[in-house]
């Protein structure tokens, strides 16, 4: 029943640490589904010219094209729906509308899963910064103080540094000091 009993903790334990990267990925990947399905729609209804872009691709410039589906493609970070292509010679030509929504979900999605695995170097860094000011506010052990001076040999500041560690470290007096001020405070006039 022990054994039972921590395997149940144990689940629930591991699944606290996942939910928010799953939740979040989970939500990021349904909303990308909406979006879809509204540059799908609003496609299908016509878009205006002046908000197409206009691009012509060679044969070797096509490798530089991330190809989602037939109708949508990644260039330079950029995601674009493919609304009209023509071939002329060997040369491709795309109308295509530029997916700004789906481009930020990406990159939000991207976001999560760097810093999930640990690759978000500007995290990391931040991180480092402030674990290393947390280490200048506190003294570890004798051999993290360094009070070197011309005066005095290291031993002298490791024993002038046990001796305030000790008297920090001291029990209270006894009998303990008699009050300074009252407790109660007197009625206003």
């Amino acid at each position: 029943m022990a054994i039972r009993r921590s395997a149940c903790w144990s689940l629930g334990l591991m699944l606290s640490l996942l939910l928010p990267f799953a939740g979040t990925s989970g939500w990021l990947i349904w909303h990308r589904q909406q979006i879809k399905r509204e540059v799908k729609a609003r496609i299908l209804a016509g878009v205006p010219a002046s908000e197409l872009v206009h691009f012509s691709f060679t044969p070797d410039q096509l490798a530089e094209l991330r190809w989602e589906h037939e109708w949508e493609f990644v260039y330079q970070d950029q995601w674009f729906d493919v609304t009209r292509r023509e071939i002329k010679g060997d040369t491709l030509h795309l109308w295509c509308w530029p997916d700004h929504a789906e481009t930020a979900l990406e990159h939000q999605l991207h976001a999560l899963v760097d810093q999930a695995l640990g690759r978000d170097t500007q995290r990391r860094e931040r991180q480092a910064r402030l674990f290393e000011f947390g280490r200048t506010l506190f003294c570890q052990s004798p051999a993290d103080l360094q009070l070197n001076t011309p005066f005095s040999p290291v031993k002298a500041n490791l024993f002038h540094y046990s001796a305030v560690r000790s008297r920090a470290l001291a029990p209270p007096p006894s009998p303990p000091p008699r009050r300074v001020c009252p407790l109660s405070l007197p009625a206003p006039a």
